[in-house]
């Protein structure tokens, strides 16, 4: 009975290093899109600025200078998103490791049991 409560246990925290190492998989990954989205912005940026340059005398100009707002709200929306995102994955990770630790006890606490159990005569 014991052994099959330590198979079990063993058998869960197998399950919860795997999604653990899923939340660190997820989390790379959305920092390397969080990147590339600040690549973007800076690059699209640059060149919305360098257009705006040429046209700033130009009736056209508004366009431009309401594309680029357009441009930066879209970015700060994002940003806000991204930053959602890691608060989740953070406390879905937080959540993982807690129940690692509780797991992670019970598991040496059966095992003691165990062991007791076979040194008793």
């Amino acid at each position: 009975m014991k052994n099959d409560s330590l198979e079990h246990i063993q058998s869960q925290e197998r399950l919860l290093d795997q999604q653990l190492e899923e939340s660190v998989y997820e989390e790379k990954k959305l920092r390397h899109l969080q990147e590339e989205n600040e690549e973007f912005f800076f690059k699209t940026n640059q060149v919305f600025d360098g257009v705006l340059e040429q046209f700033s005398q130009n009736q056209f100009a508004w366009y431009l200078e309401d594309q680029l707002a357009g441009l930066r709200h879209d970015h700060q929306r994002l940003q806000f998103a991204f930053e959602e995102e890691f608060q989740e994955q953070k406390q879905q990770r937080q959540s993982i490791e807690e129940q690692q630790n509780d797991l992670a006890f019970e598991r040496v606490r059966l095992q003691s049991q165990v062991e007791k159990m076979e040194v008793q005569p």
